[in-house]
């Protein structure tokens, strides 16, 4: 049935993105506590978190209704 294959691609989708966010906000906060306690003085960190966070936003905006909207403008 489409509705049940459906519902299950999206429930992928969502257990997709939130391991992806799982894994920013542990990765990010071990990078943080490394450039805190080893090079405070240079926040490198920041570039990954923007970098990442791009990607996060962009996975997020690409399984939720927004991704109809940017699949008609990009097309």
């Amino acid at each position: 049935h489409a509705t049940n294959k459906n519902k299950e691609e999206r429930n992928n989708n969502f257990k997709s993105l939130f391991w992806h966010s799982f894994s920013y906000t542990i990765m990010n906060t071990i990078l943080f506590l490394v450039n805190y306690f080893l090079t405070p003085e240079n926040w490198w960190v920041l570039w990954i978190m923007i970098g990442w966070g791009i990607g996060l936003l962009w996975h997020s905006l690409s399984i939720t209704p927004v991704r109809k909207l940017l699949n008609n403008f990009f097309q």
